[in-house]
């Protein structure tokens, strides 16, 4: 929700980053001219684009943070839509004035002036428009249904400890009755650290015997949530090993589900608490990760939004799923990695209603070792292109392929403009391109220490970029020559 923040108090702030702003595009205009001998139009540009990223970062984490309706990213490209306007007049303004012998300098301020209060109003009613209103008082739950919590496992042994820990801790706060499934094999080690607590009420084991060297989380989702219902689940929570489960996961989840009228609710999550490694926290506080980001919360629509809920953290009505049962994906084998979306893009194939939100979430144990990391990474990328080339309609295979498309696209313009740069300006334009790389890397550094509170975030930018090298690389080959699995089909005995 927004605050009761007035408009002069955010407007000061907001004059308070554009004089700050200033301030530095002023003295990289002055040295870029004075120092470098760049001729002003190009270092005006240059100072402009350094301008606009310095203003987004620190707006959005001062002045307009707690504006969460939609992600960061969407609200990055509204800006910058914003700016195409905005920064085509001020170009304009600035060599008509130039040509009129005006000085440069002069001109930064006069156009910084006028610009001002547009550049407001375009961000408090565009850019980080408020949340809407509409069910924001506190909602009372006059019964709470039963939740059966299901779980898959897979030579588990290491988390399932952990987590069952942390799942009877909920247990407790929950209002209403609980329970666990756990869907898993019986040739492994998952059950030995449980074994005196099997059999106590709380914890239901579903046996399913498989070729473990595959992977069939969705079979051993789909017989758990069987057994879920049989049991007298109203709810279905499905979660995974190597989570912890805040205290207050349930009740957040049956609150947002009955609040909002939905059939599925889907959350995020976040690094482990003492997991303080530089790969845990870039991929958690990175300015792009591989987990969703939803915003205070929205319905689903796979049209507009570029993330997709998973199986971490989702709650599903026990009434919705007889439709499900049929056409569940338990072909999961088949993929290394993310099959647990196909259980969504299911959903809304059968029209279910479901609400996203970064208010419902567990925490995660992040992959830190390096090879580990990427390995996870590539395997990601690999079952991602196999489902777009299995079925184009799927929406989270076609979100991953726009993001791949939109950093091919900087990849590209970054690879043309260093040889035209200079081609056409010499060694001056090939340092300013090369300047003007590296300053964004320090801008996004920047932001990164601010999110993290960590001065080793000034840093992760460049762990962002080998992640995505790493996911545009696979992906492009696996969906232009494609990449077998390995996989095989499973039976439940």
């Amino acid at each position: 929700m927004d605050t009761k923040r007035s408009a002069a108090k955010r407007f000061l702030g907001f004059s308070l980053v554009g004089g700050s702003v200033f301030v530095i595009g002023y003295a990289m205009l002055w040295s870029l001219v004075e120092l470098m001998r760049v001729e002003p139009h190009i270092a005006y540009g240059i100072q402009a684009i350094a301008s606009i990223e310095l203003n987004f970062i620190l707006n959005k984490v001062f002045n307009w943070k707690e504006r969460k309706r939609e992600s960061v990213s969407r609200q990055w490209i509204k800006f910058h839509v914003s700016k195409t306007g905005t920064v085509a007049f001020d170009q304009g303004f600035f060599a008509v004035l130039i040509w009129l012998g005006i000085n440069y300098l002069v001109i930064k301020v006069v156009s910084t002036a006028i610009m001002t209060v547009v550049n407001f109003l375009i961000n408090e009613y565009f850019v980080f428009r408020k949340q809407d209103q509409i069910n924001a008082e506190v909602f009372n739950v006059e019964r709470w249904p039963t939740i059966g919590i299901v779980i898959p496992c897979r030579n588990s042994q290491n988390h399932i400890k952990a987590l069952v820990d942390s799942l009877r801790v909920a247990c407790v706060n929950y209002p209403g009755k609980s329970f666990i499934v756990l869907a898993g094999n019986t040739n492994d080690e998952t059950w030995v650290p449980i074994k005196d607590e099997i059999g106590n009420g709380k914890l239901k084991i579903v046996e399913i015997s498989t070729d473990t060297r595959y992977r069939d989380s969705n079979l051993k989702r789909l017989v758990g949530t069987c057994a879920a219902i049989k049991g007298g689940a109203e709810v279905v929570f499905y979660t995974d090993t190597k989570i912890l489960i805040p205290a207050d996961t349930l009740i957040k989840g049956v609150q947002v589900m009955l609040r909002e009228g939905v059939d599925v609710v889907g959350g995020t999550y976040h690094r482990f608490p003492d997991q303080g490694e530089w790969w845990a926290r870039v991929q958690d506080e990175g300015l792009i990760t591989d987990k969703p980001r939803f915003g205070s919360g929205k319905i689903l629509d796979p049209k507009k939004s570029l993330n997709m809920p998973i199986t971490a953290c989702l709650f599903m009505k026990a009434a919705v799923f007889p439709m499900l049962e049929s056409v569940w994906p338990n072909e999961s084998s088949i993929y290394l990695s993310h099959e647990d979306t196909l259980i969504v893009f299911e959903m809304l194939k059968n029209g279910l209603k479901i609400w996203v939100t970064d208010d419902v979430w567990v925490y995660h144990n992040h992959r830190s070792d390096t090879k580990a990391l990427l390995l996870k990474w590539r395997r990601s990328v690999i079952s991602t292109a196999n489902m777009l080339r299995a079925d184009r309609n799927n929406p989270f295979a076609r979100s991953r392929a726009a993001k791949v498309a939109w950093i091919l696209s900087c990849f590209t313009i970054i690879a043309i403009a260093m040889p035209a740069s200079y081609w056409l300006f010499h060694l001056d334009g090939l340092v300013v391109t090369v300047s003007s790389c590296f300053l964004v890397m320090v801008l996004l550094g920047i932001v990164n220490v601010v999110r993290s509170r960590d001065i080793k975030g000034f840093l992760y930018p460049v762990g962002t970029f080998l992640l995505l090298s790493t996911f545009v690389t696979y992906f492009t080959i696996t969906l232009l020559i494609g990449h077998e699995d390995h996989g095989q089909s499973l039976q439940i005995y």
